[in-house]
């Protein structure tokens, strides 16, 4: 709707394929990488109603500091706290990345519980060494958001 409806008129001039050359494909993987974001929150939302996280959270929101930007983060009754980082790139999440959200929630005084790391092309072998080494760490891909099991 974004790019159709606002450009119609062109569509027509332009004809299809330079339509999408010229105004689509620009703009490609800005589009995929909300849809991930989205896709991401509402597999957190599922899984939050179904009681399948560490405890059931009643807030949650992207959190902008001055140190960063935490994509989705989400706080029980107690106060404890789930951080998430979502990854739409041609890259995995890497151990690098953890300790750098790591890093972002510490200058902003935010001690999570939990992290939920979503990433569309996998994680690097220590950050799933990490993962399973403390427990805290949940590493979402693209499978489980599709199956959402």
């Amino acid at each position: 709707y974004r790019i159709l409806f606002a450009h119609l008129s062109l569509l027509r001039q332009m004809g299809p394929s330079v339509f999408y050359d010229k105004m689509v494909k620009p703009i490609l993987d800005e589009l995929f990488h909300y849809a991930f974001e989205q896709c991401c929150i509402e597999y957190f939302e599922w899984m939050n109603q179904l009681k399948k996280l560490p405890t059931v959270y009643q807030s949650y929101g992207i959190y902008t500091g001055k140190y960063g930007m935490i994509d989705l983060m989400a706080e029980d009754k107690r106060k404890q706290r789930l951080v998430c980082l979502f990854k739409w790139s041609d890259k995995e999440i890497t151990y690098e990345d953890y300790k750098w959200l790591q890093y972002c929630c510490m200058k902003e005084a935010i001690i999570p519980a939990v992290y939920e790391l979503f990433s569309i092309h996998g994680f690097s072998q220590d950050l799933i060494t990490e993962s399973k080494k403390t427990g805290n760490i949940t590493l979402v891909d693209v499978n489980a958001l599709a199956n959402k099991k």
